[in-house]
């Protein structure tokens, strides 16, 4: 009997996926759909097996890759957000709110949100001009200070674009649905309490009170342990733009606590190929 391959797919092949918006689904190969009655069929044996050949009941099998991995985005709005100018928006979100999948609050300036960082990695964005995102140019993004230094641009604050790059973080968190949510949002549960496998992407200031801080938690705190030992509260904060005096919004990690034993396990337990 032939065995079937499976590939198990590492925390890094999901973190370094395109973030935070992936769409679409992995389609069958195109060798694999063969028409009736076409030469191809009296020499392919997958097109006389029935329908469940290689099928493992009850499971979704094959290799897996990126695109298999689709989760829900925490977003905090801002006026500039691609979500904000859409027409089918939910319209009782408002700048400032922190957003899981475009459409359900789950903190804003006044009611913090709790999140648990299962996994995160840095990396490095340029910042370009103006002028050349008008002209359609996309930033160029690396993954080592190296990286950055190979490419000409520096991490000195005092640079300016297009020599400048800032952090950029992505993490996997498990959001805690908020008062009211449904359930089916937030399909995962633990102590009575809901919730919901999410990407969370940081960049610049924002990355310096998220992910930076959380980085140095589990350095300091956590002395390298999982830094899912720890939950956190997030909340937006207004801004003023010293430069134009426009209103923005930033979000703010501040530690809640430390996990149980028992929950520590079971988030372990819920973070792809760890």
């Amino acid at each position: 009997m032939q065995t079937e391959d499976t590939t198990t797919v590492g925390i890094d092949d999901i973190l370094d996926a395109p973030m935070p918006e992936v769409s679409g689904t992995q389609a069958a190969p195109a060798a694999a759909i063969v028409p009736v009655g076409s030469p191809e069929e009296a020499h392919t044996d997958e097109a006389l097996a029935p329908i469940t050949s290689g099928f493992a009941g009850g499971q979704m099998s094959g290799d897996r890759t990126q695109e298999d991995f689709k989760f829900p985005s925490l977003t905090l709005l801002q006026k500039s957000s691609r979500i904000w100018d859409d027409p089918h928006r939910p319209k009782n979100i408002s700048v400032g709110d922190l957003v899981l999948n475009d459409s359900i609050i789950v903190g804003n300036v006044d009611k913090p949100c709790t999140i648990i960082v299962l996994a995160g990695k840095k990396r490095f964005k340029q910042v370009i001009t103006p002028e050349m995102r008008k002209a359609g140019v996309e930033p160029n993004k690396v993954g080592s200070k190296e990286e950055v230094l190979k490419a000409g641009g520096s991490l000195d604050r005092d640079a300016k674009p297009p020599f400048l790059y800032e952090p950029l973080g992505t993490m996997l968190i498990l959001v805690e649905a908020p008062e009211g949510a449904n359930d089916l949002d937030f399909p995962l549960e633990f102590g009575g309490k809901h919730y919901c496998l999410a990407f969370w992407t940081v960049g610049g200031q924002q990355y310096r009170h998220t992910q930076g801080r959380i980085t140095s938690d589990q350095d300091s705190v956590l002395r390298g342990a999982p830094i899912f030992n720890l939950r956190y509260k997030v909340q937006a904060r207004r801004e003023v733009s010293r430069i134009s005096g426009d209103t923005y919004y930033t979000a703010v990690a501040t530690m809640a606590g430390r996990n149980d034993p028992d929950f520590v396990a079971w988030a372990a337990a819920n973070v792809p190929s760890l």
